[in-house]
């Protein structure tokens, strides 16, 4: 089967800045090849040992080894909790 060329972007973001990257690769690209070709990396040192098990599509966590990157898919790293979300719904009902 040949290679075809797909669209997609690579999102990541912290407080105060967010990065999204459109890339055009070959839909048998890896996710996290694509994770590299963007750079991503660069802008954020944070990002220089990437958890697999962080990552996903449209929000829905994806298992980086078996999933087939789609034309204009999203994928997006995800960053650790500072706080538990129950946590911070309570902090903001006290408010």
């Amino acid at each position: 089967m040949a290679a075809t060329l797909i669209n997609i972007e690579v999102a990541y973001g912290v407080r105060d800045k967010q990065v999204v990257i459109p890339l055009t690769i070959s839909n048998s690209t890896s996710v996290l090849e694509a994770i590299n070709i963007s750079g991503i990396q660069s802008i954020f040192s944070e990002l220089e040992e990437i958890n697999p098990n962080a990552i996903g599509i449209f929000g829905k966590k994806i298992d980086v080894i078996t999933y087939k990157l789609q034309q204009d898919d999203r994928i997006e790293i995800y960053r650790p909790l500072t706080k538990a979300p129950n946590q911070i719904r309570l902090e903001r009902a006290k408010k």
